[in-house]
């Protein structure tokens, strides 16, 4: 769950796809992919920044997000 909006939350499968759900929302939820051939295994929110979150993979890698801009990771 997002602390800074608590009807937000992120979500991911085996596919490397991660979702952000909105419950104010009443359409499906934003999908963005972390990298292919991976899935997430740790998903959490930056504290500090509401819109940054960082999610480690099955193959050890860690991404940052801007959840503004989905595209392309912040770091990895």
């Amino acid at each position: 769950w997002n602390t800074h909006s608590p009807f937000q939350f992120i979500s991911c499968d085996v596919s490397g796809f991660v979702y952000l759900w909105d419950r104010r929302q009443q359409r499906n939820a934003t999908r963005f992919v972390m990298k292919q051939q991976t899935c997430c295994t740790k998903l959490d929110w930056n504290r500090f920044d509401e819109f940054s979150v960082v999610m480690a993979g099955i193959d050890h890698s860690l991404y940052t997000f801007d959840l503004r801009y989905t595209k392309v990771p912040k770091a990895y």
